[in-house]
């Protein structure tokens, strides 16, 4: 088909816009591609830097399925001939070209052929272009840990995968796919000639609770669909829970005998016809295993003898706005896995500052509380800044924990420690209040009678936690009275552009999270900041928090102009 037009991704096209040919040398693009029975036009979502067949497999394991190599960017004159030839075989492949901090796409013959270029916003492509389907199951793979038994079994087990896997679209089991036919049997009505969003108006009300789910943080607009896998399972001598290499001493080889756990992600056009999902998703479920499973597999016997079991990860990276897919072996540290997250900030570009890829970072692990509530807040000023990332909205009474009147700085606390859990930069647990309570007095600061106790604590016993577990340096700002916060909010606004952590506030007999900050520029009187309250006593319900003001823009007068105040301003690490 000929395509007119080509969509992009507003962060994407930002970031190449900003670009350079030494920032981005090597570009691959990649995203939706045009197609009979989908999509009119390519959407470009990400690009990766091409470094060879490695970049590309290692593109194929972590890129969702459904997302294909579309095209390349060229910036200035720089050609690359081995880039151009990366689209021999790819359907109404297009460029980018940047230059001037500008953008064109071209095509057709030496890709003289000009293009429209239309730029979309992560959510209405989130929203309104694509449907996402989250398959999961159990695959018993069995092997000699060897290289060719390993292919042979892998290949064996891709070929069970399209001709004994059906596919259940829900969690109430409204929708199976089955085997071999691809045919439709449901408990909704769908015509015929059903399309994905026909399957979408089916399950609007599974689409509304993932939406509102508390784990769910990374696009809250996003339609998202749980997909189980079942098959016919060969029958096996371990249970699910066996080990994963099964060996003695006196044995010439090691077994691998174990179900690898699927959870792969589908990204589908709303568009697209309901008949092309089937093959769909075996193609995700079968790459998965090739490029996923195998591939991890192998790659731990390059260094040793044996292997773990891999897992998988779905990461949301915050220099992006789309999924990103790790796989890695169980019982691995972080520092053991630190050369495969290099790999990863090198295929995707991103700063090697930032713990993108670690394993706390994960989407879909269990949260107390809300994920970062003030999402669709926006400040009031044209000079506002933000924390980046997300946190648990931590306040009194959660965890059927009764801490009204005296825990709302250990919630602070809280707070910030999820922040960095949910940046990758710990794995450690969010404290409880005893937690913090011990930590202080092992560091000298607190009497032993205060672990169990209801003291308060400020927010320079809040940095001398976070330093001891996780190892945080904060900068502490002393205020005389709440008068002084106008004056402060440079500094406050420089804070959450360069490090983007929550503050902690201290003042009186009260404690707060400060998120964000929005003034008129140059303007002491016109300012508001977006504060975190830990007072709350409620269930976890966003309309509520957000309608009565739990979470929310405050101006100066919410200060008390009676009391001293206090700011823990934890400072970001450098990590990878």
């Amino acid at each position: 088909m000929v395509i007119k037009k080509v969509d992009i991704i507003q962060p994407l096209f930002e970031r190449l816009k900003a670009g350079s040919e030494k920032d981005y040398n090597g570009t691959l693009v990649f995203g939706l591609a045009a197609q009979p029975g989908g999509l009119k036009n390519p959407v470009a979502l990400t690009v990766i830097k091409y470094t060879g067949e490695e970049s590309l497999k290692l593109a194929a394991a972590s890129i969702p399925a459904g997302l294909s190599l579309i095209g390349i960017v060229e910036f200035d004159n720089d050609e690359e001939q081995e880039l151009y030839s990366r689209l021999d075989n790819v359907s109404d492949a297009f460029l980018l070209k940047v230059c001037d901090r500008k953008m064109i796409a071209t095509t057709g013959l030496d890709y003289l052929q000009n293009l429209h270029l239309n730029v979309v916003t992560p959510e209405e492509f989130w929203e309104k272009m694509v449907c996402t389907f989250r398959i999961q199951g159990k695959f018993l793979i069995n092997s000699i840990l060897e290289f060719p038994d390993l292919k042979e079994c892998f290949d064996k087990a891709k070929a069970r995968v399209f001709n004994q896997a059906a596919y259940t679209i829900g969690k109430k089991s409204n929708i199976t796919i089955l085997p071999r036919s691809g045919h439709f049997v449901s408990e909704i009505p769908l015509k015929p000639a059903a399309k994905v969003s026909d399957i979408m108006s089916g399950l609007k009300q599974e689409i509304a609770e993932n939406k509102e789910s508390s784990n769910v943080y990374f696009c809250p607009s996003m339609s998202l669909i749980n997909v189980k896998m079942v098959q016919d399972q060969s029958k096996s001598t371990l249970a699910n829970s066996a080990a994963l290499i099964v060996s003695d001493k006196t044995a010439w080889c090691k077994l691998f005998e174990h179900y690898v756990d699927i959870d792969v992600l589908v990204i589908v056009p709303s568009c697209m016809s309901g008949d092309q999902l089937y093959r769909k998703f075996n193609l995700a479920v079968s790459s998965q295993l090739q490029f996923g499973f195998h591939s991890n597999i192998v790659q731990q016997l390059g260094n040793s003898i044996s292997a773990e079991k891999p897992q998988v990860y779905h990461l949301w990276p915050g220099f992006s706005q789309h999924f990103v897919t790790v796989l890695y072996p169980q019982n691995t540290s972080e520092e053991k896995l630190k050369d495969r997250r290099h790999e990863l900030h090198n295929l995707y570009f991103a700063r090697a500052t930032r713990p993108f890829f670690r394993r706390p970072s994960a989407l879909f692990q269990p949260t107390i509380g809300l994920i970062s509530p003030h999402a669709t807040l926006r400040g009031k000023y044209s000079e506002t800044e933000i924390i980046s990332g997300h946190y648990e909205y931590r306040h009194y009474m959660q965890e059927d924990f009764n801490d009204d009147g005296w825990g709302c700085a250990y919630r602070s606390l809280q707070t910030i420690v999820s922040w960095f859990r949910l940046q990758g930069f710990t794995a450690t647990n969010v404290p409880s209040h005893r937690e913090i309570q011990e930590c202080l007095v092992s560091l000298g600061d607190k009497p032993p009678s205060f672990v169990g106790s209801r003291q308060w604590i400020g927010s320079t016993e809040v940095s001398f936690v976070l330093e001891a577990l996780l190892g945080i340096s904060c900068r502490i700002i002393a205020l005389h009275s709440g008068d002084e916060m106008a004056s402060r909010v440079s500094e406050l606004l420089s804070h959450f552009k360069i490090h983007g952590t929550p503050v902690m506030i201290g003042g009186g007999v009260l404690a707060h999270t400060l998120i964000g900050a929005s003034r008129e520029p140059d303007s002491d009187n016109n300012v508001n900041y977006l504060v975190l309250d830990p007072h709350f006593t409620g269930k976890d319900e966003l309309k509520t928090i957000l309608g009565k003001g739990w979470v929310g823009w405050k101006d100066n007068n919410f200060w008390s102009k009676k009391d001293f105040y206090n700011m823990c301003m934890p400072l970001l690490p450098s990590a990878i």
